[in-house]
């Protein structure tokens, strides 16, 4: 699935991440803070608490 990605600073990124993790899937791991401040997403690795949005590519 590709999906893309908004951060606070208003960068951007699309990246396509393995398949078996679901938007929802993504979301709880953005709100679990005790499983560390960063995910891992695509071939990136961000901190979540830089994430704006993140949303399925196409929609």
């Amino acid at each position: 699935m590709k999906i893309k990605v908004k951060t606070i600073n208003n960068g951007e990124f699309i990246t396509e991440i393995e398949s078996d993790r679901t938007l929802e899937t993504i979301y709880s791991e953005l709100s679990d803070f005790t499983a560390g401040a960063f995910i891992l997403l695509g071939d990136r690795i961000i901190q979540k608490s830089s994430i704006e949005e993140i949303a399925k590519e196409g929609k």
